[in-house]
């Protein structure tokens, strides 16, 4: 449970919110397709995609077939959409920049919580980037007619982000920096609807 604008919430987990607007994740929030099915199809897309995704970023996700077994890959992402299924639709989930059920599939996880580092695309603001997915799902919560103060809260979070300034994420040194993120409470039902939709995204972007 936490506490905001006076009232008790039960947020029973967070979510990175580009994986919230993810369309297979917002298929398997909706209980649209089966995390036995999803993660074998997930880790197959990822195996298919080596040769096209950044070294640096491959790495930090798979290292290689041989080292970072595909078996176990399948397992924690079959885990947590088993875990996003099974939530009540009055229970609400956290969207902010900690890792979160997706990210604990990856081997080194430093994309996770890094900043600027090199991929196929120009370094990106991270939180920048994230706050612009919660500004899509609150500008679709509202059109959907959701209630602020009842099915979502604005909140912001403090966490610690890792800068690579445009580095490799296997560069040893990344310069910790503390910043403020406005997040989203939101009410799992809520999230479900598939009025709230999903990002655009480039087939160019081979850096999940």
């Amino acid at each position: 449970m936490v506490i905001v604008e006076g009232k008790e919430i039960n947020v029973v987990l967070n979510m990175r919110p580009h994986h919230a607007r993810m369309p297979e994740y917002q298929d398997i929030l909706r209980r649209k397709r089966t995390p036995a099915i999803h993660a074998k199809a997930r880790s197959k897309l990822m195996s298919n995609m080596l040769e096209e995704m950044h070294v640096g970023y491959r790495f930090d996700v798979l290292k290689s077939l041989e080292e970072c077994d595909v078996r176990a890959y399948e397992d924690e992402i079959e885990k947590g959409d088993i875990r996003l299924q099974l939530l009540t639709d009055d229970s609400f989930i956290q969207l902010d920049l900690r890792e979160d059920l997706i990210c604990f599939a990856a081997c080194r996880r430093r994309h996770c919580s890094g900043t600027r580092y090199l991929t196929t695309r120009p370094a990106v603001d991270i939180k920048a980037a994230e706050e612009v997915n919660v500004r899509a799902i609150k500008k679709d919560l509202i059109e959907a007619g959701y209630k602020s103060g009842e099915d979502y809260f604005d909140i912001q979070t403090t966490h610690t982000l890792y800068d690579f300034e445009g580095k490799d994420l296997n560069h040893g040194e990344a310069i910790p920096k503390i910043v403020k993120f406005n997040g989203l409470i939101v009410r799992t039902g809520a999230l479900r609807d598939p009025r709230i939709k999903p990002a655009i995204r480039s087939n160019k972007n081979k850096d999940l």
